[in-house]
Formats: C-alpha cells, structure tokens, sequence
C-alpha cells in the first residue's frame, strides 16, 4: 500500500515578554492545530527561529535585551518569506509604519478581544507565504528550464553552424520584406569568388554577378518571396569574379512568423558541371539520332542502288546466252559492255562506302604542309579533266601552312574541284578559285566557283549521306558527306554559301600547325 499523505502543520514562533499574553496565544495556536513555540524576548526568539526555522513569526515591538524591530530586522533580512505579525501594545502608528517598512506583514493591538483576527491574520500570511514560496520555486523551475532548452538551442546552433560553415553549397538567411542578408556561409565565397561579407554589406552584389537576361527574373523572385510566394527552386547563371561563368541550383523556403513571411532560406548549389554534361548528353543523343536516320537513308540507298546495277547485269546476262546462242556477236559486244559497265557503276558505289568508313579509322599521321602545295598536287590528279573543259584555278601566291592528314585533306580538294567541273554550266569556262586566311586557332578555306550555284533551302541537305540534288548526275551521292566527316575529323566545320545561278562558295576550317613548327 501506497503510505498515506501527511498534511503539514503549521509551526508558530510567538515571541513576547509577557507570560500570560504569550501563554493566551500560545494555547489557543495549540488549540487550533498548529505547532507552537514560545519565546520570551527578542534575543530567544531569534535563537528558536535560527533553530526551529518556523512557518510564521507573531512578535511584539517592545521587548528587554533585543525589540521587536530587531527581531523583524533579523528574520526578513534572512528570509523575506517568512511572514511577521506584529501584536503590540502600544498603538502609535508610527510603529506599526516602522514595523512594516521592516518587512513585517501585518499589525494587531493588545488586548485581542476577538482571537478571530488572530487566525485571519495567521490564515492570510502563512497562505501569502505558500504563494510566495511555490512562485519562488516555480520561477526557479522555470529558470532551470529556460536554461537547458537555451543550452539545447545554444548547441543546436552551434551543429547548424558547423554544418553551415563546412558545407559545399552557398547557404544563406534574408530577412523581409527589407531583404537584409542575415547570415551567408563561407562557400560562397568558393562559388562566386566574392566573400561573405561583401554580401552581408551589399544586397545588390547579388544582382550584379547575375548577367543582365537573368538580373530582372531574380528581381522579381525576391518581390514575390515579400510577398509569400516562391518556388521551390530557380536556375541561373552568374559571373564569378574571375569572370568565369556558372550554372546555379537555388532551392526556397519560406520562414513565416505571426503568419507573415520574416525570411528566405536558401541552399545554392553549382551545377555547371551537370548542365554542360546534359548538354553534351543532348549533343551525343542528337548525334546517334542523325547517325541512325543516316544509317536508315545507307540501308535504304545502298539496298537499292545495288539492286539495280544488279538487276542490269542478270537481265544482260540472260540476253548475252540467247545472243551467243543465236550467233549474233554485235549483240554480244553490247550485252558485254552493259553488263560492264553495271559492274563499274557497283565498283565505284562500294568504294566510295568503303571510303566513307574509314573517315575517322584509319588516319595517316598529321603533318604540316604549305596548303598551296596541297592544291597544286590535286591540280595534277585532275589535271586532264580540267584541261578538257579548260577549267580555270585561281590560287594565290601565298598561302598559310595547315596540319593533319594531308591524303585526306587532298580528297576534301579533289571532291571540291570534281564537283565544280561536273557542275558547271554548258558553255560557260569552269573557275574556281582558292581564298584562305589564318585566324586565331584555324585556316579559315574557301573554294569558289561560277557554277550553277545550290538555292539556300538544299545548303545543309547537300551533305547528307546519299543526297544527290541532280538525280540524273553522275555519281553515288557520297562526295560532300565524305567531305565534311574529313573536316569534322579534323576539328573542323563546313558550310555553303551560294544561291541558284551565281556560283557555289564552300567555306570550311583546318587546323594550324603546333606553335612550335608555324
């Protein structure tokens, strides 16, 4: 069994050197349940209260050896909680002002006639005095715990700024609607090049590392954030103070306080890295996208043009049996030259593909050549095709140096200088003529002609795998693809500038040689 509760008694200190007043109200405390003590002057009755420690003091003023203002001095100096009754016999009130300003609770005169006041008088102080005693212990409690949750929210603070200050991605606090950085962690100094407290000094810098495009969107994010609305993230670029440029991740709360926003919290990241590489992913996926529709048109154009030559030949073939047969050798010599030149049409149609594969595979070493050089022995492999059609080169005396596999640089030439010949109106003299010029980090080439000229809407089709404008041209189509997967191999890039009847300009790069051999 739990013990049962036992109720405090009251322990009353009466102090008076009157025997029967102090003996009236000693046996009538008794009477009424408290525990009594009696002393018969100041000097025992601060003796008994050191030694007793009582609930509540009832004491006279007027006293041999120690008065009642010493006693009251005494007891409130050491604790003010212990509640004083003054009975005495003397009615000057300016006593009873004396007594109270020395810390006594409350005054009655002698004689009591109605002990009623008494234990008013009692029932008042000792509950004034369990007030004060249970506040007191309530405030101390109170104190306790203000202090270890203070403790607690100092260390909690303390991990958050540890965390803060270590962290890889900007972290940063605004106050609103006025827009105050409150606090900014180290990284940002890492990320922008700019330290913290050149932010915490000046909110603009904030715009002005943002280029101009993105300066108005992050304006009106932070009007918004005043307002209560914001996303829960936003990308931008910024320029770092060593004029680099980087890709921002920026994630939002929102910190409310009596229900209206007080802050923004932000975790910044940079994510240029991933942002060029999903660039790069799109570039290759747009690559394999162009391979496959490329892919698709070989399949396609390869199944088909070698069908025909194919169909050519069997059906000569069993024309060639029935004229042997028949005797008829004039018809023998025409089904064999068909025949041939079926064959000579799939020759040239598989070798440009064999060709076209090896771009890229199979590289002869890189070396540095005079581009004049280049073009004068791509003169001399066509030279009897241009002579037939008096084609005229115009090459200029000097011409800058280039670097890298010269054999294929020549086929990129001799393609250009076929095309221009075979293209060329009837009548008209075929000229071509060479331009080229060293820039910064490439040989920029053109090669011009007064040919027939490409309207613009064919300029980036005639480059395609097996795109042939002419249907009825010689050839399998494969010329300019090969081309610019040579160029592209080297670094390069390639383009047309022409349109219908005035001529085509080819315009394409090729590398420089190394510092050292320029």
């Amino acid at each position: 069994m739990r013990p049962a509760l036992v109720e405090h008694v009251a322990h009353i200190l009466c102090i008076d050197d009157e025997q029967m007043i102090r003996q009236t109200i000693g046996d009538y405390l008794v009477d009424e349940g408290y525990q009594v003590s009696l002393a018969a002057d100041g000097r025992e009755g601060l003796e008994k209260y050191s030694h007793d420690k009582p609930d509540l003091v009832i004491v006279d003023l007027r006293m041999p050896h120690v008065d009642g203002f010493e006693v009251i001095r005494e007891i409130t100096s050491s604790d003010a909680e212990t509640p004083i009754i003054v009975v005495s016999g003397m009615g000057d009130i300016g006593d009873a002002l004396e007594a109270i300003r020395l810390g006594a609770w409350d005054y009655l005169t002698k004689p009591i006639g109605d002990m009623g006041i008494l234990q008013m008088a009692l029932s008042n102080g000792l509950e004034k005095s369990r007030l004060l005693k249970e506040n007191r212990r309530y405030r101390s409690r109170l104190e306790n715990l203000i202090k270890q949750r203070t403790d607690e929210l100092t260390k909690s603070e303390e991990r958050f700024r540890r965390l803060a200050e270590n962290a890889h991605d900007i972290i940063i606090r605004i106050s609103l609607p006025d827009l105050v950085f409150q606090y900014v962690n180290p990284a940002i100094e890492d990320i922008t090049g700019y330290g913290k407290d050149e932010f915490l000094n000046d909110f603009n810098l904030i715009y002005r590392i943002v280029p101009e495009k993105y300066r108005e969107t992050l304006r009106h994010f932070f009007v918004n954030a005043a307002a209560g609305k914001v996303s829960d993230s936003l990308e931008y670029l910024i320029q770092s103070r060593d004029g680099s440029e980087k890709w921002i991740l920026q994630r939002n709360v929102l910190v409310y306080e009596e229900g209206a926003p007080a802050a923004l919290e932000i975790i910044a990241g940079d994510i240029t890295a991933r942002r060029h590489s999903e660039k790069e992913k799109e570039v290759l996926i747009h690559d394999l996208e162009m391979k496959n529709a490329e892919l698709e048109r070989f399949t396609y154009t390869a199944s088909h043009d070698l069908r025909s030559p194919l169909v050519t030949i069997k059906g000569f073939i069993g024309m060639l049996r029935d004229d042997i047969s028949s005797g008829d050798m004039e018809n023998v010599e025409e089904d064999l030259d068909r025949i041939d030149g079926a064959a000579e049409k799939m020759h040239n149609f598989l070798s440009d593909l064999l060709e076209l594969s090896r771009v890229g595979r199979v590289i002869n070493e890189s070396r540095r050549a005079d581009l004049r050089e280049v073009i004068e022995s791509v003169r001399e492999i066509l030279f009897a095709a241009m002579k037939e059609k008096q084609a005229v080169l115009n090459v200029p005396d000097k011409l800058p140096f280039i670097y890298g596999d010269i054999p294929r640089i020549e086929e990129v030439f001799q393609n250009l200088f076929e095309n221009s010949l075979k293209f060329s109106p009837e009548n008209v003299t075929p000229e071509i003529t060479i331009e080229a010029q060293s820039l910064d980090d490439c040989v920029e080439i053109i090669v011009r002609d007064n040919g027939k000229g490409i309207t613009p809407e064919y300029h980036e089709r005639v480059f395609g795998l097996f795109n042939k404008l002419d249907k009825q041209s010689d050839g399998t189509g494969v010329g300019l693809a090969l081309i610019k997967r040579i160029i592209e191999v080297h670094g390069g890039d390639i383009r047309l500038e022409s349109v219908s009847g005035e001529g085509a300009a080819f315009v394409f790069t090729l590398p420089l040689p190394p510092a050292e051999e320029r």
